[in-house]
């Protein structure tokens, strides 16, 4: 029996982008609605001006503009995603009135700043932690050949031949005022940035005094893989050290790393796949004795089934449940996905 109606549940996440111009720095937040389920006849699903009409009210609540291409396009997918899952349903003989589709759908909503109260929001004054403050300032002497400025917190002179305090970025500060600046801001409050030096060995620093919040430290360590600041290789290493000093457990650090790997371009400028360094990580990762969380899993089965290499991704999942991790909804509905493109 052919299927006669359609109950299409829609899974809907928003990422809003905040854009931090002076900076030229993306920070992220994102909002995970419960999901929706619609009823409605079958010839809908086949009827793209219909379909979009029927799901029209939903985006509309959402502030979305469904007067766009990129609505039209929604719609396009959802209609011939359903009608390939209802044939595809029909010949493995899976024959019923109602056909359940899922469909997760993620939106992306960018806004600009260029105004200097941007760096006061929750993204900029989250403290830093008391073993990362000690690990990322330098003590250092101001010297008379240097450039002497004042100290941009207090305002007052560094004076030749004092003790200070250098961030990672090489800006110089009073001791005390950086200390107590990098209690209610993990940010140089000069530069706010990544600082370009020829040793690597800022890096875990910086990424470690970013920890509070994993979005900016996932936002930093794609800004030092895209500049060719470092390789991946190096960053790992970098961090791996720093975990053993610091004597941190969580294996967050080299999970983010992942992340920022499959989520930039595929291809680095030496021709490397971005995704192949992503699992020598995870790779690393388990030589360590460290077991990649179920995140960490589904990241790498999405970068590969958005490569095609269905195999690939297959056998991530395969390890997911021998490692006693349950694959969720969503992993097999991007495996299913990569079948059926």
């Amino acid at each position: 029996m052919a299927y006669a109606l359609v109950e299409l549940t829609i899974e809907f996440r928003l990422w809003h982008l905040y854009h931090d111009c002076l900076a030229d720095i993306y920070y992220s937040a994102d909002r995970l609605f419960h999901p929706q389920i619609f009823f409605f006849d079958l010839n809908i699903l086949k009827n793209e001006s219909r379909l979009a009409q029927a799901l029209r009210p939903f985006f509309s609540n959402l502030q979305l503009n469904t007067e766009t291409d990129n609505y039209r396009r929604l719609i396009h997918d959802l209609s011939q995603d359903g009608l390939r899952m209802s044939q595809w349903a029909f010949n493995q003989g899976f024959h019923g009135i109602v056909l359940p589709l899922i469909s997760q759908i993620e939106a992306c909503v960018v806004e600009h700043n260029s105004d200097d109260w941007f760096y006061s929001d929750e993204y900029a004054m989250i403290p830093a932690t008391e073993s990362s403050i000690n690990l990322m300032l330098n003590k250092v002497r101001v010297e008379a050949e240097a450039e002497v400025e004042d100290c941009c917190i207090c305002l007052e002179e560094l004076k030749v031949g004092s003790d200070a305090a250098q961030m990672p970025c090489a800006h110089v500060f009073h001791a005390d005022c950086i200390e107590k600046w990098l209690y209610t801001s993990h940010y140089c409050p000069i530069c706010s940035l990544l600082p370009t030096l020829d040793s690597t060995g800022w890096i875990p620093k910086s990424v470690v005094s970013r920890l509070p919040s994993p979005k900016p430290t996932l936002q930093l360590l794609k800004q030092t893989i895209s500049r060719d600041i470092a390789s991946v290789s190096v960053i790992f290493d970098e961090l791996a050290l720093a975990r053993e000093r610091l004597g941190i457990s969580t294996a967050l650090l080299f999970d983010l790393l992942i992340r920022a790997c499959c989520e930039m371009k595929r291809v680095d400028e030496g021709g490397k796949k971005r995704l192949e360094e992503a699992s020598e990580t995870f790779e690393k990762m388990k030589e360590m004795g460290l077991v990649p969380g179920a995140v960490t899993y589904r990241i790498l089965i999405h970068g590969y089934c958005n490569e095609g290499d269905l195999e690939k991704a297959l056998g991530y999942r395969d390890e997911m449940i021998e490692q006693g991790i349950s694959p969720t909804v969503t992993t097999y509905n991007m495996l299913i996905h990569a079948l059926f493109s």
